[in-house]
C-alpha cells in the first residue's frame, strides 16, 4: 500500500505493481487490506467502515 500512496502523491495515479490496476472513472473502489482488490462502491458500507470503524478490518 505504501508504494500506491507514494505514486498517488507524486502523480495523482495510485497504480503500481503492488495493487490491482485502477482506472479513473470506474464505478468500483479499491479496498486496501491483506487482499487488496476492487469492489463495488457501497457508500454506506464504506462510510461505516472508515468513519465509524464498525466494519471488518
Amino acid at each position: 500500500m505504501n508504494k500506491s500512496l507514494i505514486a498517488f502523491v507524486k502523480t495523482h495515479d495510485p497504480n503500481c505493481d503492488e495493487i490491482p490496476r485502477w482506472e479513473p472513472g470506474t464505478k468500483e473502489a479499491m479496498r486496501f487490506c491483506e487482499d487488496t482488490k476492487m469492489m463495488p462502491w457501497d457508500k454506506k458500507q464504506m462510510l461505516d467502515n472508515t468513519i465509524h470503524h464498525e466494519g471488518p478490518i
